[in-house]
């Protein structure tokens, strides 16, 4: 079903004759939306004695400063015999055999004219003399086929205009998109998009809003950062040699030994000796460093073998001066 896009329809109070040779009556109009035009409705009325106006013709052309230019755009007709000779006349439409786009914002003419070449047999376009108010045009007329116009601000006739949505094709000529408008009011969303020198509307009702849950990134925790020795045993807390010996010897519990350090416990009178794991390597230091949640309590740091085995001669003598002193080794002296 055709939309009504256009129209004047009230103060009509005059009558505008047209007939074909001496006079072409026209309306100009201003499409606010873009739409391929398919008919209009003209009031009009059959002059009192006028019995066979003939066929009346009804076309659409462009303007240039308000008055009809080049060529129709598309043309209807009706029997203008037909028409009405009572006052105030009818509304009659005149459907057009093509339906050419209308561009919004630019002035378009309704020109009327008649088959009947004389005044007695004149059709009138009902007319508003008094006070016009129609901003999108206004009367205009030609006495000489259309190759000069006079426009009259001071008159607007009747008219409807009728059309459908335009239906845009890019051709090779205008397939660039040249700019996006977004227009959006509560239950209505439009996208204008415009190609080349032309642009077209699409309107959707009541848009369904979709919301996506964002994803949820839980933060790695921060390694706590691992400060080197730097000088050696005096950077870590004082600890009681004995203490710590008879810890690594098996006598005493080592509170901060890490999982997989078992003591082995002798016999009464032996020495006792821990059973150790391998070596740790720097990365596997560093992680029992972590899980003791501090410093450990004899500094980590890479150490020669020959230093260890300083270490270890240290210790063994240690162990030997108190064994004697506790009565299980005799004394050399």
């Amino acid at each position: 079903m055709a939309t009504l896009y256009q129209k004047y329809i009230t103060g009509d109070d005059a009558n505008w004759a047209f007939y074909q040779t001496l006079l072409w009556q026209s309306q100009t109009f201003t499409p606010v939306i873009r739409h391929n035009i398919t008919s209009v409705k003209l009031k009009l009325l059959r002059l009192t004695g006028a019995a066979t106006p003939g066929t009346l013709t009804v076309s659409i052309r462009k303007t240039t400063a308000g008055k009809p230019t080049g060529d129709d755009l598309c043309v209807g007709t009706t029997d203008g015999d037909t028409i009405t000779d009572t006052s105030p006349g009818e509304w009659r439409e005149i459907t057009f055999t093509t339906s050419p786009t209308l561009i919004e914002n630019r002035v378009y003419a309704i020109i009327i004219k008649s088959s009947a070449d004389d005044t007695g047999n004149a059709i009138a376009w009902r007319a508003d003399n008094s006070s016009p108010s129609y901003a999108g045009g206004s009367r205009v007329h030609t006495q000489d086929l259309g190759v000069t116009w006079t426009i009259f601000t001071t008159t607007d006739l009747m008219f409807e205009e009728y059309g459908n949505v335009a239906t845009i094709y890019p051709s090779d000529a205008n397939t660039r998109v040249t700019g996006l408008v977004h227009r959006w009011s509560p239950g209505n969303y439009t996208l204008e998009v415009f190609l080349g020198d032309t642009h077209t509307d699409w309107s959707v009702s009541r848009p369904e809003i979709i919301e996506q849950p964002v994803a949820t990134l839980t933060p790695k925790p921060k390694p706590q950062p691992i400060t080197p020795p730097s000088t050696g045993i005096g950077d870590y807390p004082a600890r009681d040699f004995d203490q710590q010996f008879a810890e690594e010897a098996g006598r005493l519990p080592d509170p901060d030994a890490p999982s997989g350090y078992i003591p082995q416990i002798g016999p009464p009178g032996s020495i006792a000796r821990p059973i150790k794991p391998a070596i740790p390597t720097p990365t596997q230091r560093a992680n029992i460093i972590t899980q003791l949640g501090g410093k450990p309590k004899i500094p980590i740091f890479p150490i020669s073998s020959a230093a260890q085995a300083k270490i270890d001669a240290a210790r063994r003598l240690l162990e030997q001066q108190r064994a004697r002193q506790a009565g299980r080794l005799p004394d050399p002296d």
